[in-house]
């Protein structure tokens, strides 16, 4: 008699615990599953530095190269598309695949430069904010950016840090080997390269000059490090100056 109760308890409350577990996986998948991001078609030089940030497990960034050969599955599945707007040309078909794509996910050209290559849904606030992040080219502005996609576009808070604003570096200062030398006053500059063991009065000057917006390379100048490095041993006092 005991036995027959307690199955007929159970065959009671085992489509509730089910349906209770169904939903808590919903919830997590919703909420604290990670965020999938395609970057499509960056050139390689800004895709170094877009797979930088330490993103965590929760943030998953996967590189695509798509062209007019390629299947428009390939972009299927992702809670994120970013595209680089950049010299985008499209054909037809790959046009109709981002606008179909963009009916179910979201997706965002960055940047775009050339008419008829705006084929993504984001509101116009997110979409510039977007552009903010991607145009400064810094491994922090991606880190906030990507931050920004999982909590604010994904809607998934859990595990999710809330992003900060794009950091808009200035296009015209002068950089040395960290973030922290950014000046836009050489005198400023010059005191800072005093205070961290960087300029010792009388040597000579060598000046490393970057042409145009250097704002990626002034944050975090990656190889021009080593250059500023190698011109500081041979006896020089290193001005890296970027900008118009």
């Amino acid at each position: 008699m005991k036995r027959h109760r307690l199955r007929l308890i159970l065959l009671i409350l085992l489509p509730a615990l089910l349906a209770i577990l169904a939903a808590a996986g919903l919830v997590v998948r919703h909420f604290a599953a990670p965020t999938n991001i395609a970057l499509v078609n960056f050139s390689g030089f800004r895709l170094a530095r877009m797979t930088e940030p330490e993103t965590g497990p929760f943030i998953r960034l996967t590189p695509v190269e798509w062209n007019a050969e390629s299947d428009a599955a390939a972009l299927a599945g992702y809670d994120a598309v970013l595209v680089q707007g950049m010299g985008l040309a499209v054909s037809g078909d790959q046009e109709a695949a981002l606008r179909r794509l963009a009916a179910t996910t979201p997706v965002h050209v960055c940047n775009a430069g050339r008419p008829g290559t705006g084929f993504g849904n984001f509101a116009p606030a997110d979409a510039e904010t977007i552009n903010a992040y991607v145009r400064q080219n810094t491994v922090e502005n991606y880190l906030q950016l990507y931050r920004f996609l999982r909590r604010d576009i994904d809607g998934k808070r859990w595990f999710a840090p809330a992003a900060e604003p794009p950091e808009i570096l200035p296009e015209d200062a002068f950089f040395h080997t960290v973030r922290a030398s950014l000046h836009t006053d050489f005198t400023a500059y010059r005191a800072w390269c005093a205070a961290n063991g960087h300029w010792q009065e009388g040597r000579p000057i060598a000046a490393l000059v970057i042409p145009g917006n250097g704002g990626a390379w002034r944050a975090a100048p990656g190889y021009l490090s080593d250059a500023i490095r190698i011109l500081e041993k041979t006896g020089f006092n290193v001005v890296g100056i970027s900008g118009g």
